[in-house]
Parts: structure tokens; sequence; C-alpha cells
């Protein structure tokens, strides 16, 4: 199930970054948030780390519920980083893939 969910979370980052021409925009405004437009590849992405939270294992559930709370700060714009959530995503996709690799159950 996990790899599944890196799958779909790696597949996610790159249709953020790379536009298809014959996927649909994932990139449609739903909503604003504050002064922030709220997509639905946000939302997928949002939705995919929540469900991530609930199938780790303890130490790593924490770890991972900071980096969303990282991911959501930077997100709205209260940490003003130069592509910090992307940076984020990334650090999460590796924690990831390394616990995959170790072989943890």
């Amino acid at each position: 199930m996990i790899l599944t969910i890196l799958f779909i979370l790696i597949f996610l980052w790159i249709l953020g970054i790379v536009q298809i021409p014959n996927i649909p925009d994932l990139h449609y405004p739903l909503f604003n948030l504050g002064s922030h437009l709220i997509t639905v590849y946000d939302l997928l992405i949002f939705i995919i780390l929540l469900f991530l939270l609930g199938l780790l294992p303890s130490p790593f559930k924490q770890i991972a519920g900071v980096f969303l709370i990282l991911w959501l700060l930077s997100f709205l714009g209260i940490i003003a980083i130069a592509f910090s959530s992307n940076l984020i995503v990334l650090a999460i996709i590796a924690g990831l893939v390394l616990y995959v690799i170790s072989g943890r159950s």
C-alpha cells in the first residue's frame, strides 16, 4: 500500500512540474483560501499526504506530520522560502523511498 502511495505521490509531483498535453489540467482552481488559490493538484497532494500519515508507523508518522505542517505553511506563504513547498514534498518522497528500501514494516 505504501508503494502505491509513493507512486501516486511521485506521479502527482511530476504532473505539477511538467504539463502533459493529453492529461487534464490539474491546476483547475477550486477556491481561494485567504489570498491563495487552491487547485485540484494541491488538494490531491494534501489528501495523499494525509492518507500516508495514517499508514506509517509511529516515529515516521510524527516526522511526516511535521513535514505536512511545514508544507502547509510554505504553501500558504507563511514560510516565504522560494520553492520550499516543492522541496518539502521531495523530502517526503525521499523519506518514503528510504523507508521502503530499508524494508521496515
